[in-house]
């Protein structure tokens, strides 16, 4: 198992930038009249209109920069040597705070044994040195903003200063009016979770034991790369993805930190609700509450298949179909490599970069985030991909077909577009074209020869793809088998 876990972990390390929210957010509610909250993140203000009917009327505005600026700037106590801001103190009314999440048993303030042979302080000590680090300068604003827009309250983020501003909306003619604020780096350190089910070591005793073994190389593998870097915690830069549940629930999706995190808002308090660490659940082989059972449907396919996949020469294990999902996909800068969504308290995560889908809900067991199910897609996008085969080649068999019905009723221009069709749909099938005497005419216009040409190369270089795919299929087959 070591070849597939061991690239999946370094997928993890690097993962893209995450979704972008729209500024321009709408209160749940009527489907025909509505208030919208638009945010410029250029200017920092925050202004509320309603649509009714054909009417746009603009009411109150706020300005999250002039706010963000009183919050993080604003010094509010010292310790040991060190000035805590407001922001980064938080909300007096934050549940929990920032310092006592700190202190509680979700950051040991002992080091383990396997922490302090390898020279490391406590994960407290280390939480907080990385703390001290990033609030020792005010970072500057790059213009980076997130948004979500609840029944009565808006959620601002600003990544890059760790802020999560919350706003009144509730009365229009004012605004958003500044309630509460949260430092919600803390919340991206909590090393497995916080009010969440199921625990990490639920799930992970739920794995084969080659799993465990590689979950603890790579565990032990860190704990090395720790002490290396001079046993210190740094989050990566901040790039989350957020969305609003029932009733003013928020959560946060922060790729490069591997966190979910969800919020509620209660009157005057702002709460932490949940907070889960994604690693242990991206260590899940294949699926998790998920069907139908990737082996069950994969004999199913080939059951129903056989004489397509002997015809084909395929020979037919999951390690083939996988490796054609290798080689068939087609990277976009354009697009993100995560893609979510929220309907009502579901969250569903698309790691496309990893092929595996998750499902969450928001208000699940003790009402907080409740990792639902997993499943790893690649077989499922392998064999519909080896179904478009199928039919291209089917349909490249009717062309030809239509082409011959044209040929005998001297349709000459005709049986060339089909045939055509016949050699993009199947390049493959160029020799049983070519052979056939009927074709005669046809080679005397201009199109032939180009087209023939263009299908051998193209038939040549899905023959080398196949050689590619059975040979990568042959290499994962043997990364599986145990060491001697």
């Amino acid at each position: 198992m070591k070849a597939i876990f061991l690239p999946a972990l370094m997928l993890l390390s690097s993962w893209a930038t995450a979704l972008e929210n729209s500024l321009v957010m709408r209160r749940p509610g009527s489907q025909t009249s509505g208030v919208y909250a638009v945010v410029s993140p250029s200017t920092g203000n925050v202004t509320l209109y309603s649509l009714e009917g054909n009417l746009t009327t603009r009411y109150g505005s706020a300005n999250f920069l002039a706010d963000l600026q009183k919050v993080e700037s604003y010094p509010a106590l010292e310790r040991e040597g060190v000035t805590y801001s407001l922001l980064r103190l938080s909300h007096q009314l934050s549940e929990p705070m920032p310092d006592v999440l700190i202190n509680s048993p979700a950051f040991p303030d002992k080091p383990t044994a396997k922490e302090a042979a390898a020279g490391l302080k406590s994960l407290r000590a280390r939480v907080i040195e990385a703390e001290n680090t990033f609030w020792e300068t005010v970072k500057p604003y790059d213009g980076v903003v997130r948004g979500a827009m609840g029944n009565q309250y808006l959620l601002l983020c600003v990544p890059g200063k760790h802020a999560l501003l919350a706003y009144d909306c509730q009365d229009r003619d004012k605004g958003p009016v500044f309630v509460s604020y949260r430092n919600y780096g803390i919340d991206l350190m909590i090393p497995q979770v916080l009010n969440s089910v199921p625990a990490p070591q639920a799930l992970m005793s739920a794995l084969p034991a080659d799993i465990k073994a590689e979950q603890k190389d790579a565990i032990e593998k860190a704990m090395k790369e720790l002490a290396e870097g001079g046993g210190t915690i740094a989050l990566q830069p901040s790039d989350p993805w957020i969305a609003t549940g029932t009733l003013d629930r928020w959560v946060l999706v922060d790729p490069p930190n591997k966190h979910i995190c969800t919020y509620e808002y209660f009157g005057k308090k702002w709460k932490l609700t949940s907070s889960r660490n994604l690693d242990v659940d991206h260590l899940i082989p294949s699926s998790f509450s998920s069907a139908p059972n990737e082996q069950v449907q994969f004999t199913e396919y080939v059951k129903s298949r056989a004489k397509l996949l002997a015809a084909a020469g395929i020979v037919a294990d999951m390690a083939y179909f996988k490796a054609l999902v290798d080689q068939k996909q087609v990277a976009s800068a354009k697009t993100s490599e995560i893609q979510a969504d929220l309907v009502n308290d579901d969250l569903m995560l698309d790691f496309v970069k990893l092929r595996k889908i998750y499902a969450y809900r928001l208000n699940g067991a003790n009402n907080g985030l409740e990792f639902l199910s997993m499943r790893d897609y690649t077989l499922d996008v392998g064999l519909a991909l080896q179904d478009v085969e199928f039919r291209a080649a089917g349909e490249a068999v009717e062309a030809w077909e239509g082409a011959k019905k044209f040929l005998t009723k001297h349709l000459y221009v005709s049986a060339m577009r089909a045939v055509i069709y016949a050699l993009r749909m199947d390049p493959s099938i160029y020799k049983k074209i070519d052979k056939d005497s009927s074709t005669k005419p046809l080679k005397k216009l201009p199109e032939w020869q180009p087209a023939l040409d263009e299908a051998i190369k193209k038939a040549e270089e899905q023959a080398s793809q196949r050689d590619e795919r059975i040979k990568a299929a042959e290499e994962a087959r043997k990364a599986k088998q145990p060491k001697k």
